[in-house]
């Protein structure tokens, strides 16, 4: 599951950093922004994404004019149905489909079945969830821990080393002294301390390794890359629980948003 405090986001200046230039140029969006008047970066105050194989469900606060966003949905193949809205994708055979839950509140869904949408109406057995108090988080379900291979090569070993714990989840900080810098906090919790200690010791012992394997090909990490981030990390055990850290320069965030 992912969370996404969009308006605290936009009211410390990250979310223009974020979001990068490249959305805000693309011609759909430009259209979709064009013909509906709905911008994310002004009209959306949060969201929160959950993902299982072939779907994505997204709810969203903010602002919506529904009646525009039902038209368009009409002009673009789609159809209504009194306020439940289903339109064909760019991708073949995918629809999104969206509903509202309040006049505030949006459930959003992408998937082959143009029904999906109102799964998020329905109420089952929640997971226990640890709430971050960061605007934005990410809890990393177990299939991208146990099957790392789509993740960024410098990545993939710190995933395998969390594949021993049963919950791991990824928030974004604004240290005051970051200087325009982010932290990334990770919470990991295992069955057992013996467990944790594991995973400590391993994601220590990658960024041993890894910055080991820097200074044998003569090179320093990089504040501008991935280097940069995975070598600054640092872990500590506490019972079942392994917290860690990794900082992200401002010459980071920046090469990531352009």
């Amino acid at each position: 599951m992912t969370y996404v405090d969009v308006k605290a986001l936009r009211d410390s200046g990250f979310l223009a950093r974020l979001a990068g230039s490249r959305a805000i140029e693309e011609p759909e969006y430009q259209k979709f922004v064009s013909e509906t008047h709905f911008d994310y970066q002004k009209d959306i105050d949060a969201l929160a994404a959950a993902a299982i194989p072939g779907q994505l469900f997204v709810v969203l606060r903010g602002r919506f004019d529904w009646k525009t966003l039902s038209q368009y949905v009409r002009d673009h193949g789609g159809r209504c149905n009194n306020s439940y809205c289903q339109v064909p994708t760019g991708k073949a055979g995918h629809w999104a489909s969206f509903l509202p839950i309040r006049s505030n509140l949006m459930g959003l869904a992408f998937s082959s079945d143009p029904s999906s949408a109102y799964m998020i109406t329905r109420h089952g057995k929640m997971p226990r969830l640890e709430i971050p108090s960061q605007p934005l988080w990410v809890s990393l379900p177990h299939r991208v821990l146990d099957h790392p291979a789509n993740l960024p090569p410098g990545a993939q070993s710190f995933a395998i080393a969390l594949s021993g714990a049963n919950r791991v989840t990824l928030s974004l900080a604004a240290p005051p002294d970051a200087g325009g810098g982010l932290t990334l906090q990770l919470a990991a919790h295992c069955d057992s301390p013996e467990q944790a200690k594991g995973v400590q010791q391993h994601l220590a012992e990658i960024t041993t390794m890894l910055k080991g394997a820097l200074s044998q090909a003569k090179q320093a990490p990089n504040s501008a890359d991935l280097t940069g981030v995975l070598s600054s990390g640092t872990f500590q055990q506490f019972d079942r629980d392994v917290k860690g850290q990794w900082q992200i320069s401002s010459a980071f965030v920046d090469a990531i948003a352009h």
